[in-house]
């Protein structure tokens, strides 16, 4: 799948995984709703999972394609959230 940013002529490729991600985030998600998705659609451990749906983010808001709000229930890094859509 790709993603194209028309505001700055770019695109962004995905796939396996980052396709599932994105037709979850066709509705708001936080994070920890994402990574249960993950774990239990590809049978991959938490933290594999973590580190994934916290770099599939990271790439989506570094290219502005993904409106978010971090919220954090404690203050470790680990309970920060993002209630996402992609914009």
């Amino acid at each position: 799948m790709v993603i194209l940013d028309l505001d700055r002529s770019r695109y962004l490729t995905v796939s396996g995984s980052g396709v599932f991600l994105l037709e979850l985030l066709q509705q708001e998600r936080d994070r920890e709703e994402l990574i249960q998705a993950l774990v239990d659609s590809f049978e991959v451990d938490e933290h594999t999972a973590r580190c994934d749906v916290d770099a599939f983010i990271a790439d989506l808001s570094e290219a502005g394609l993904l409106s978010s709000q971090l919220r954090t229930e404690r203050s470790s890094p680990e309970s920060a959230g993002v209630d996402g859509r992609i914009v």
